[in-house]
């Protein structure tokens, strides 16, 4: 039973307060249990709404951070942001750098063309003929449809980054055997020189290749002409070698004709030439070596066959040939 003075408990059946000495009464007794009881409920129901109120401000708090988390991720990094507009105008630089070149490159390749059409227009294209004369002045010249354009190629000859032409021609009128050089100047394909290489008639085989001698590092262009002597009754050859850069220089030369060399001479002068790296030549009986495409580009070569004996009458077979109609 508790006291109603002091508030502490005593036995049911006490009539006074062992502590305070108060007088105890049941109903007082009864009274302060149910204030008890009733304080005991609300301190309770405080206690919980006190617990809701913190378990909100707990998740509110919790919530709000969840919240600034998604929205930072998902908003984009700037740096990350400015990094990729970085990699994207740096490709469509690119892409319009590439575009340019390709352009320059193209119109590079039409100025080529255009001078290449340009010694097409002037002196025709070289195809070759079968013609029928005992004539040996007229044989001594080639028909108009032999002379003219044959050929060109295109490479960086003087390693500079920039590509030169080289163009091949016969020149109708002399018959003339004609290197011309090509180099870009910035704007333009210029002709840097132009150089006879030798002088054709109808009895006249004729080979010109490209090479590069390992030795010197340089290009070179070999050029021999023969009068086989099923044709005319005398073996001989002239060969010429020239050095290509930003210009077309000769650097050596043979000639060879039985009637006044022997073939001792001959082995000599082909010794020599194989010391300027040259493996080919066709010279009659001084053919010698096998053509290697990898290592010679062949510019241009004539075909010739003559059929019938004097007085009869000649049948000559002349066929000027590039390199891409030799090895289709």
């Amino acid at each position: 039973m508790l006291c109603r003075k002091c508030g502490k408990e005593n036995e049911e059946k006490a009539k006074y307060c062992s502590f305070c000495g108060v007088k105890l009464l049941k109903e007082e007794s009864a009274d302060v249990s149910q204030y008890q009881k009733k304080y005991d409920k609300r301190l309770k129901k405080k206690r919980t709404i006190h617990m809701g109120i913190l378990i909100a401000v707990i998740l509110t708090v919790a919530g709000a951070v969840c919240v600034a988390a998604i929205v930072q991720l998902r908003r984009p990094n700037s740096s990350e942001s400015d990094k990729k507009v970085t990699e994207e105008s740096s490709s469509k630089s690119a892409e319009n750098a590439v575009t340019q070149e390709a352009d320059a490159e193209a119109e590079k390749e039409d100025m080529k063309i255009q001078v290449c059409d340009s010694i097409k227009q002037t002196y025709g294209v070289a195809s070759g003929e079968i013609f029928i004369s005992s004539d040996m002045a007229e044989l001594q010249g080639w028909p108009v449809s032999a002379t003219g354009y044959i050929n060109h190629i295109t490479a960086d000859i003087s390693e500079d980054g920039e590509d030169e032409l080289l163009i091949i021609y016969i020149e109708p009128d002399t018959h003339n055997l004609y290197l011309e050089l090509y180099g870009f100047n910035g704007t333009e394909y210029v002709c840097l020189k132009q150089c006879k290489v030798g002088c054709l008639n109808a009895f006249s085989q004729f080979t010109l290749y490209m090479y590069k001698n390992e030795s010197s590092g340089k290009y070179q262009i070999f050029y021999t002409d023969n009068s086989v002597g099923s044709y005319t009754g005398i073996w001989a050859f002239n060969a010429r070698l020239f050095t290509v850069d930003k210009s077309i220089e000769e650097v050596a030369s043979w000639e060879w004709t039985d009637a006044v060399n022997t073939l001792e001479e001959a082995n000599g002068i082909r010794v020599g030439m194989r010391e300027w790296g040259i493996e080919y030549l066709e010279a009659g009986k001084l053919s010698f070596g096998q053509f290697d495409e990898n290592k010679q580009i062949m510019l241009a070569k004539s075909n010739v066959n003559v059929y019938g004996e004097q007085p009869a009458m000649y049948t000559v077979e002349m066929q000027i040939l590039n390199h891409n109609q030799l090895y289709q």
